[in-house]
């Protein structure tokens, strides 16, 4: 099985192109999936609950906790279908990199990483804080915008933003293999990115056909 991961920041297109790779790559009889619904991410679902009221925001570490066990939960699901191939609309290191702009220490961050396996193929949508915001009509929400542990005193939304989502651009900067990642930069088309990520993809599968023969 061959895995897929979109990472990027909120509003960079990650939800797009990979909905757009999972129609193309049915279309061509490739059996895949894409994980998201709330049936198949619960612990997402509750810790989306939590964000929303300021009373239960998680702090950083709970947060780290709480995205880890969603994606090992994910993953693990996905091990036990019969796909060709999963995408992950966000994978580990949306978790790890949110936890780095938060402040999280190494010796914690690096620990739940070590837990998580390395995709076959990480899909970088790298968009400029200042676009994604732009994309959203300058509205975002306060998870979106760090959160009020990493939020000042006062701060708007839209500034707390930029602030929050260039430390996460960042971070992914620092964290991603590049052997392994594919970066589309902004300015490129949804179907331009579609054909490259569905080229990318097709070759993987090609070469493990192949290795499974040898």
């Amino acid at each position: 099985m061959i895995v897929v991961a979109f990472e990027g920041i909120d509003g960079s297109g990650k939800s797009s192109i990979c909905q757009e790779a999972l129609r193309t790559l049915t279309r061509r009889g490739i059996l895949c999936d894409a994980p998201t619904s709330d049936k198949e991410r619960p612990i997402r679902k509750a810790y989306g609950e939590l964000l929303r009221d300021k009373r239960t925001f998680p702090n950083t570490q709970t947060s780290l906790y709480l995205g880890s066990a969603d994606f090992l939960s994910a993953y693990s699901r996905t091990l036990r279908s019969s796909v060709e191939v999963s995408l992950f609309e966000r994978f580990s290191y949306s978790v790890i990199a949110d936890s780095i702009a938060l402040g999280c220490p190494e010796e914690v961050w690096g620990f739940h990483l070590k837990q998580f396996p390395v995709p076959d193929l990480i899909v970088f949508l790298d968009v400029r804080p200042s676009t994604a915001l732009a994309r959203r009509q300058f509205e975002c929400s306060e998870a979106e915008a760090g959160g009020p542990f990493f939020l000042k005193q006062g701060e708007e939304l839209a500034n707390g933003f930029l602030r929050y989502q260039s430390a996460v651009r960042e971070a992914f900067l620092d964290l991603l293999p590049p052997q392994r990642t594919l970066r589309i930069e902004e300015g490129v088309s949804i179907s331009d990115a579609n054909e490259q990520v569905v080229h990318e993809i097709v070759q993987l599968i090609q070469e493990d056909g192949n290795d499974g023969t040898n």
